[in-house]
């Protein structure tokens, strides 16, 4: 078994990465927020990114 397309993992990851940087960036109130729960919100994102990546691993993965 080899994984091979990671990309829609990189694009998911990026793409919240993204929307987390426009909120901070556009929207006072909310960053605050974020900046206040920073490590709980980081840990947050890691479990669902790995949950995304159990979720798709029958994707990802092919017999070479």
């Amino acid at each position: 078994m080899k994984c091979v397309d990671e990309r829609r993992v990189e694009e998911w990851s990026q793409s919240t990465h993204c929307n987390l940087l426009h909120i901070i960036n556009n929207d006072k109130e909310k960053a605050d927020f974020l900046r206040h729960f920073g490590k709980l919100f980081t840990k947050l994102i890691a479990r669902k990114r790995e949950n995304f990546l159990k979720a798709n691993s029958k994707v990802l993965c092919v017999k070479v």
